[in-house]
């Protein structure tokens, strides 16, 4: 189907055209004289008028499309976009291009061309800057891409999105599908490095709330080419190194302490290293305008890469100390107290038990010196240097031990919420046996999976729709 050279007195009789090509169809299934007589019965019949629905919507869209493509005030747009672009680009006449729509039919649009003029005879590089301001990207329309791509980060592979894509009409293959989803990932990721992301409707909701930070690392296999000679069948050897990538979490909690779900929490992550994670966070809690909150509590593991940074963070962001608080996550302390009265070989299980029981009551409801003093005498005269390094770890982080302050300020003293975030955005989808990730494949996939399992993938689908000069 061909659809151009649409004017403002021609479209009511395409429109015409569209209902009745509709009302012929359905009338056809309407009058099939074949009853429905079974549950297969039925399917069928959803399915068919599904599709026919489909098809129906995706040629009122491509009609809209294309007055608006020759519409004069599309026009300025696209004229103004040209003259931002680094190179000097010319209009080299109408090109009819093949459009994807939602529904899985191919539609023919025609659009102004521009490329540089190229005074060889090789095929000039160009773009179609009206189809960009649509939003429509990889010959794909923003709904289909967003669709690709969230079905592509929700579910286990891409061959399971490629079979959902396929069993609603859209007829795509793995390639295609690789390519829409790795360049969807891009420009989201790209419009959020040049600000483009308004986040000022959030910023209103962490106001005088309490706010929780978290982040931690996972871990991911990541492919890498080895040198030398190739396969017999010409394919390159490679690596499969454990790497850890690394997520973050922004999340309000309510009076009592718990995650509040009527505000969708921020998650985010990398392959490219703590400084990297840190940087997102720094973005986010920026654009949230963090120091609105009433009270920030960042808690983690003990990781040295995590408190290393976070003094920092709070500088850049000028945070008041006096509602600033790091606290180290109270499970991981009483996962290094049963390691440390495990090292005590003269003890019977039951002394461990009994010391570790105690020690984590100390520790919860009292201040946390008591606990040292404790440390410090069983490793009094003791040459175990694990021992030493249990007794440090401790005495290093006393101060992010305060279990009872923040409890008392019904803030959470776990770090739960990133712990849940490594598996379900990480572990569930990129982890397993016989997987193998190319880094920059695994970051793009860390951010869709982020904002699909955050709530949030309107937000990424807006950043990954916007024309970027």
């Amino acid at each position: 189907m061909i659809i151009s050279n649409l004017s403002s007195p021609t479209i009511l009789p395409e429109y015409q055209n569209l209902l009745q090509g509709l009302e012929n169809e359905l009338a056809e299934q309407l009058s099939d004289p074949k009853p429905v007589q079974s549950a297969m019965d039925v399917e069928a019949l959803e399915v068919a008028l599904q599709n026919t629905c489909r098809q129906f919507a995706d040629r009122v869209a491509a009609v809209k499309i294309q007055a608006s493509i020759d519409s004069d005030a599309l026009q300025e747009e696209v004229q103004q976009l040209i003259t931002l672009q680094p190179c000097k680009v010319r209009h080299q006449g109408i090109r009819h291009v093949n459009i994807r729509f939602s529904g899985g039919s191919l539609i023919e649009i025609s659009v102004p061309y521009y490329a540089r003029k190229t005074p060889t005879k090789k095929r000039e590089k160009g773009m179609y800057p009206a189809l960009l301001l649509l939003g429509v990207h990889d010959r794909c329309t923003p709904l289909l891409a967003s669709e690709i791509s969230r079905a592509s980060a929700s579910l286990c592979s891409l061959e399971e999105a490629r079979q959902v894509m396929n069993d609603r009409g859209c007829m795509l293959n793995i390639k295609s599908i690789r390519n829409v989803v790795k360049r969807y990932a891009a420009r989201a990721r790209l419009a959020q490095q040049q600000g483009n992301s308004d986040l000022s409707v959030e910023a209103k909701g962490i106001a005088q709330r309490k706010v929780v930070i978290s982040t931690d690392g996972g871990r991911v296999r990541i492919r890498s080419n080895k040198r030398g000679p190739k396969t017999k069948k010409g394919r390159n050897r490679y690596h499969t190194d454990w790497r850890e990538p690394k997520l973050m979490i922004i999340y309000v909690v309510d009076e009592q302490g718990r995650l509040d779900k009527a505000y969708s929490p921020f998650i985010d992550g990398t392959m490219q290293g703590p400084d990297q994670v840190f940087a997102l966070m720094a973005y986010y809690l920026k654009k949230l305008n963090i120091c609105a909150a009433e009270q920030i509590l960042f808690v983690a593991d003990g990781a040295l890469w995590i408190w290393e940074r976070v003094k920092k963070l709070a500088i850049e962001l000028k945070i008041k100390a006096s509602s600033f608080y790091e606290l180290i996550d109270f499970y991981h302390v009483v996962e290094h107290l049963n390691a440390l009265a495990k090292m005590k070989s003269d003890w019977s299980e039951k002394q461990r038990k009994s010391w570790v029981k105690k020690q984590r009551h100390n520790l919860r409801w009292n201040e946390p010196s008591s606990v040292i003093e404790s440390i410090k005498l069983i490793c009094k005269g003791s040459r175990n240097k694990l021992l030493k390094r249990e007794r440090e770890y401790f005495i290093k982080n006393i101060a992010r031990m305060k279990y009872h302050e923040i409890a008392e300020k019904n803030m959470p003293i776990g770090s739960g919420a990133i712990e849940s975030s490594i598996r379900r955005v990480i572990n569930m989808r990129l982890k397993g046996p016989c997987i193998f990730w190319h880094s920059d494949t695994a970051d793009e996939m860390i951010l869709l999976r982020s904002y699909h399992k955050s709530g949030r993938w309107s937000m990424l689908n807006e950043m990954a729709c916007k024309p970027i000069a």
